[in-house]
């Protein structure tokens, strides 16, 4: 099984999260649309770096 390691970010110098799928086609716009994980849509954590 492939497994992807990710990391978003809200903006240059901002909030970053780390996490981790098997799908990040999947997972990415899930993250854009605010489903999935809470701290995501809470401090708008949204693009791939």
């Amino acid at each position: 099984m492939t497994g992807y390691v990710y990391m978003t970010a809200s903006q240059k110098r901002g909030t970053i999260y780390i996490g981790v799928t098997n799908d990040l086609g999947r997972r990415m716009p899930e993250h854009k649309s605010g489903t999935g994980a809470g701290f995501t849509s809470r401090y708008g954590v949204q693009r791939l770096v």
